[in-house]
């Protein structure tokens, strides 16, 4: 390996430890030493590579984000109507949340932290604002395709959807089940949105 390559293993090595301490230990229970510890590293190399402790987490969640929405949205264009896009979106949140807990604690953790931390809610916002963008066009396309003058903009529209999305979020995780998205479906299903409304994976 050349020396150029030594950082990137050091942040590889240092972002992979955070993710078991934080699944295992939450926020509060995730330090500098505990990480750097089960990295097999200096509490100087953290510092060396990461601010402190929120910048190291809000790094993890842009990447679990790049990858996200990069994932989501090859899915959604491959998706051929409204219908199985709406198909797509709840069932990737639904697996997501129910096999993969991390990013979903892990914004709203950092979003309590926001209040305090004007880098952490800056750097928030811009993965915010990305997701909304993507969605924002992925919308105009669908409105252009069906000759659609929406009363607002896509990019109200995608804010709009992302609050929903994030209150079903929330809801999910503070009751441990997938009722939420249950009531979500059915809901689109009345509003003739969704063609079945199928309970989602548990």
């Amino acid at each position: 390996m050349t020396r150029a390559g030594i950082p990137q293993v050091t942040r590889r090595a240092l972002l992979d430890a955070v993710i078991s301490i934080y699944l295992e230990h939450g926020y509060d229970g995730t330090s500098i030493n505990v990480i750097a510890h089960r990295a097999g590293l200096t509490t100087g190399a953290v510092y060396a590579n990461f601010k402190n402790k929120d910048d190291l987490l809000i790094t993890l969640l842009e990447e679990q984000a790049e990858q996200v929405i990069s994932t989501l949205t090859e899915r959604i264009r491959a998706a051929e109507t409204l219908s199985d896009r709406l198909t797509v979106i709840l069932d990737w949140y639904s697996n997501r949340l129910h096999r993969e807990p991390l990013g979903a604690r892990l914004t709203f953790d950092l979003l309590r932290r926001s209040y305090d931390n004007p880098e952490v809610r800056e750097r928030l916002a811009k993965i915010y604002h990305r997701a909304k963008t993507i969605a924002a066009e992925a919308l105009t396309n669908e409105l252009q395709t069906h000759e659609i003058t929406p009363p607002m903009s896509p990019y109200a529209y995608a804010g709009l959807a992302m609050a929903l999305i994030d209150g079903i979020v929330m809801q999910q995780l503070i009751f441990n089940d997938n009722k939420v998205l249950d009531d979500l479906r059915e809901v689109l299903h009345l509003l003739g949105l969704l063609p079945t409304a199928t309970p989602a994976p548990r």
